[in-house]
């Protein structure tokens, strides 16, 4: 991880962590995330583009990997 990413990170109260839903496990930072873990700082994992796959798929994925979906394109979970 580099130096500005870490200066950012020790800058923020909260991480908001922006993942692709269509494939979440493939675009997922999980040095980003243990590194939040190791210094006990709150993150929200954001799963966006949810306009592109089913309404259940994007249920089943926030509750295995414990987040909110949004879609940036249609404001779809933002309000």
């Amino acid at each position: 991880m580099n130096k500005r990413v870490l200066s950012m990170i020790r800058r923020s109260h909260i991480v908001l962590e922006v993942i692709d839903i269509r494939c979440p496990l493939e675009t997922r930072c999980r040095a980003l995330e243990e590194r939040l873990l190791r210094e006990g700082k709150p993150f929200i994992r954001v799963f966006n583009k949810a306009d592109l796959v089913p309404k259940e798929f994007a249920e089943f994925v926030v509750s295995k990997m414990k987040g909110i979906y949004v879609s940036s394109k249609t404001r779809k979970g933002l309000r």
